[in-house]
Formats: structure tokens, sequence, C-alpha cells
């Protein structure tokens, strides 16, 4: 069979026709891309309504029982458990959880990381709806075809804004999810368009060169400015590759903000008849930016090297009470921080920077002091620009002449909360874990340390167990010198929380520092404790051993699972959480990351 294109002579009807079909399927297209969000809101609400109805039955069903004397039982009880688990909706459930397990699967090929099952399965049937799209009603007119694959391509630009936003993000709300959860499913339709753009270029392309024009239509201003938005594509996808940003996270950055501006400038005099989505776009990013900026706390800050290290800074924010009181709502949120303008002096010279104000880090945020009206941030510092800015601060601000009584604040921009848990933490609750294992390596205990002191009070019934592996005592000593929560215990005192130190248990300070000042004395008491209270654990934690542990408890109970740290840690908890939840275990499972 051979090449099915031509190019057949067209009157001013049929052109008008085509226009027509060109309009319809890529409207199709781009409202299709809503289609997900509110099937899964549909969803939503349909659970909603049978939950009411299910306590309704059940409250109407125990007052009977009462009124006739009969004992009701207890939710949750071991018998109603076993109810659960058996007959045709039991299997069904279990079976359910095994394959959603299953879709997030990492995916590695030759040794490197490609994703999850989900990005896979959502990218291939995506990808499938928008070739049939750009397929169907062309007949064998080879322009319709190339058209058609450009205007379904800048049909989705709106799309692939939305899931960009931070603040306005309407699929994250639909779900329930964080914005970097949904910006997995970012990523994989920026391949779907790219790809759909790569196949218009081609196809463009060679019939210049088949009808030797190629060079006079490349200099017509309309095809010039689709090119050149074009090069901004395949710069957007080649600093997006995994050794491009191990190389220059910087420059991947510059690169995708800079497309995502100036992209739908250049498409707008490109494809005239596509101006709509186009301008969608840009409305859902000025929106979004502007929201950001709006929401944006500039908080005083404090920062000081945590004795015993010398890679992690502590950062105390003051903020406004109705903001502590959302970031105290979602333990385990995260802020972006950034230095606004008044804070780039010269006595942090990498702060003048010019990049600096492209600088947006995320940070987990540690403690909530709803009393004072902070926020506690703990940063491990490394080579990036922010860790050199943060780092200046802090020995400017240890190295200042001013009085010991006196505390050197610096404004820092805050935006947040954000994160899975501003969105799920109540769901949490209302799932009701009766175990929880929280597993975490060194700063990653910002996000599993609150997480803990929260269901210690909110969900007191539940049996609690936190994992803290670190290289060395001193890196706790930010979570040691913080007060105990209500009804709780100091981290030291608490048996449900074990350390593990697997590096060097050498102390940062000499026995003259301690002399000199009693608040260091008081810091070093804490760390020989801790120090003294993990002899037993200098080692690395036994990850299989501890997920078996806590899954092998009761065979009915719900298992919540929560972990941060290091890629290899992350890994291995969640390679033996995945024996557990293939056997279709009541399982609630968060791995926090920045990064992909």
């Amino acid at each position: 069979m051979g090449w099915p294109y031509g190019f057949p002579a067209l009157t001013e009807e049929d052109k008008l026709l085509r226009r027509e079909a060109l309009d319809l399927y890529a409207c199709i297209a781009h409202y299709s891309a809503l289609a997900p969000a509110l099937v899964f809101l549909l969803y939503r609400f349909s659970r909603h309504v049978i939950h009411v109805i299910q306590e309704a039955h059940a409250g109407r069903a125990s007052a009977a029982t009462s009124q006739q004397g009969r004992y009701a039982l207890v939710p949750g009880s071991p018998t109603v458990k076993a109810q659960h688990q058996q007959g045709m909706a039991g299997k069904l459930i279990r079976q359910w959880r095994k394959i959603t397990w299953r879709l997030g699967d990492d995916v590695y090929l030759a040794g490197s990381h490609w994703g999850q099952w989900d990005e896979w399965l959502l990218g291939v049937l995506w990808t499938a709806w928008l070739l049939v799209l750009s397929v169907k009603g062309t007949g064998n007119d080879y322009f319709h075809l190339t058209k058609r694959l450009g205007a379904i391509a800048i049909s989705q630009l709106p799309i692939q804004y939305l899931l960009a936003n931070k603040a306005l993000n309407p699929y994250a709300w639909a779900f329930k999810s964080s914005h970097e959860h949904i910006n997995r499913y970012h990523r994989v339709l920026g391949r779907i368009i790219y790809g759909l753009v790569l196949v218009h270029l081609v196809l463009y392309n060679a019939y210049f060169i088949y009808a030797g024009i190629w060079l006079q239509r490349i200099l017509d201003s309309v095809v010039f400015c689709g090119l050149v938005a074009s090069l901004g594509l395949h710069g957007t996808t080649a600093t997006a590759m995994r050794v491009a940003r191990q190389l220059s996270y910087r420059l991947f950055f510059i690169t995708h903000l800079a497309v995502a501006v100036l992209m739908p400038v250049l498409l707008f005099f490109h494809a005239s008849s596509a101006r709509l989505y186009i301008m969608e776009a840009v409305v859902v990013f000025i929106l979004d930016l502007a929201v950001r900026r709006l929401t944006t706390i500039h908080a005083p800050c404090t920062l000081e090297s945590v004795p015993g290290t010398t890679t992690l800074v502590k950062m105390t924010c003051s903020i406004p009470a109705h903001r502590a009181a959302r970031f105290r709502a979602a333990p385990g949120s995260h802020i972006y921080l950034s230095i606004p303008p008044s804070s780039r002096t010269t006595t942090v010279p990498s702060s003048k920077s010019t990049f600096v104000p492209l600088l947006f880090n995320p940070f987990t945020v540690a403690a909530v002091n709803e009393q004072h009206g902070t926020i506690d941030l703990v940063a491990r510092i490394r080579k990036g620009p922010m860790s050199s800015i943060l780092s200046e601060i802090t020995s400017s601000s240890a190295t200042t002449s001013e009085p010991p009584t006196e505390t050197r604040q610096t404004i820092l921009a805050i935006q947040g909360p954000y994160g899975t848990m501003t969105a799920q933490f109540n769901d949490l609750l209302r799932w009701g874990p009766n175990r929880v294992l929280l597993i975490s390596g060194g700063v990653g205990a910002t996000f599993t340390l609150p997480i803990y002191h929260a269901l210690q009070s909110q969900v007191p019934s539940a049996k609690l167990q936190l994992v803290w592996a670190m290289r060395s005592a001193g890196e706790a000593t930010w979570a040691v010198s913080q007060p105990p929560p209500p009804n709780g215990k100091p981290i030291l005192d608490d048996p449900r929380i074990h350390i593990f130190l697997t590096g060097d248990m050498g102390m940062a300070y000499d026995g003259n520092d301690v002399e000199l000042s009693p608040f260091f004395s008081s810091r070093m008491d804490r760390r020989r404790r801790l120090t003294s209270s993990s002899t037993r654990n200098r080692k690395r934690p036994d990850i299989q051993k501890i997920v078996d542990d806590t899954f092998r408890q009761n065979l009915g109970d719900s298992v919540a699972v929560f972990v941060c740290g290091p890629a290899d840690m992350t890994r291995e908890v969640k390679r033996r959480v995945g024996t557990w939840a293939r056997t279709g275990r009541r399982l609630w499972w968060h791995s926090e990351t920045f990064g992909w």
C-alpha cells in the first residue's frame, strides 16, 4: 500500500470545510482533556453520597438493634473487618488495590528511571486519542493532515499550562492531589505535544523541500514565527533530559520559563486560527502568577546554623496568625522560598546575581508555632545558588556586631502551604489508619515528624512508629530543641521514635566552647542524650524487618506508610511495602520527594 496522502485541488468551499473541520477537532481535543477531572469529580460526589447513605442506614440499623436488645457490632472490630473482606465486593476491592499499586510502580529501562506505569498508560491512551483526532476526516489531503497535527497540539497548550500551575491548579483540586504529583502528567502531555509538533514540522518541511520552496517559505514571517517557537520546544525537551538537568538545573528552569513566556507570542502570529487557545494559555499563566504574588508572605526570618553540623541551617519565620493556622492544619506541607529585592544586599554578594529573582526553592515546614506565629524550616546547604545565599546570610548573622540580646532578621518571601498533605491530611484522618509507619533519612524528618505529632494527637488509637536515619547526632538537634507537643513526649523519651546513626559520631564543638556558653552547653547535653539513646542503633535500619513487622501485626489492620529521604531509601521502602500491597492490603502510601 502506497502513501495515501496527496495534494488534491480544492475549491474555496472545500477550504472552508477544511477550516471548519480543523476547528472542530481541535475543540474536541481541547475540551476532552477536561473529561478525566470531571469524571473523577463525579466519582468523588458518588462516593460521598454512598457514604452518607451507608452511615444513615447503619445508624438506623444500630438503633433498631439496640431497641431489640441485640448486640451491635463495633465498627472496625475484627468481625466487621472479616465481613468486609469476604464476598465478591471484598475481592474486587482487593484487586483494585493491587492494580492501583502496580500503576504506581516505577519503570526502569537500561537502568534509567522512566516514570511510573500510570504515566505510561495515560500517555499511550491520550496519544492514541489525539492521533485519532489528527487523522479522522482528513481523507487524502496532505495539508489537512499537517495542519490538523499542529491544531491539535496547540489545543493542548492551555491544559499544559494548567497542569503546571502551583496556586490555581484545577486538576490538583479535582484529584485532591498536589501540584507536584500533577506535574508528572504535565511532563507526559509535554512530550505528546512535542511529538505532534515534530510530525507537523517534518511534514511541512518535507513538502517545502519536495516543492523546492524551502528557503522562500522559511523566511516568510508566519512560518518563521512557527520555526522559532519549535526551536523553543526543542530546547525545552533537550534541557528537560535527566543528564541536562543534572548538569545544570538552572539552565533547564530558565529555558522552560523563557519558552513558556515567549512561545504564545510567536504562536499568536503563526496560527491565527488557534489564537483562542493561545489566549487561554496566557490567561492561565498570568492568573496563577498573580495569585502566587498576592499570597506571598514577606516574612522576617532568623537564620542560624544547626549546632553539631556544618551543612544544616534553621530558619524561623514570622507569619500572620491566619496563615500559621493553615500550616498547622497541613502537617508535612512545604513552601517555596525566594529572596525579595529588599534582602539582596551587598552584605550577601551571591544575592546580587542576575538569576536570583528566578529562584523558588521548596522547603518542608518542620514545625509550626501558632502561639508565636512562626514556622521553622531546615535546609541542607549544598552547591546551588539558594544554598550559597542562605549560607552567606547565616554567616553574616553569626558575625554581626549587634548586641547578643538582639536577633538579626532577614526578610524572605514565602509561598504556601503546598503539598499532598494540604489536600489529603483530613482524608487520612477520616480513613482512620490502625498503624502508621513513618521512615525518614536526614532532613526528611522535617516531613515525617510533623505528621507523627499531628497523628499522635488526632488519631490516638493508631499505633505509630517513626524511624529516622541520619549520619550524625547533630542532624537531630533542631528537632530535639523543639518543645514536645501537647500530651506528647520529647523525641528522646518517645519509645515509638527510633533513631539510627549511620555515620560519624564525632562532636562538632570542643570542651572550651561548651564551657564558655550555657546556651551551647544545653544543646550539647541534648546531643549527648541523643548519642547515648541511639547507641544501640548505630547502624542502618533494617527496612525489610521494620516493614514486615508493621504489616504482620494484624492482617486486618489498615496501614499508612510515609517516607521521605534519599532516593535509595525511598526505593527500598517502596519495594518492601509493595510485597504487602500486592496482596490487596488496605494501605495508604505516600513518598515525599522533590525533583524527578
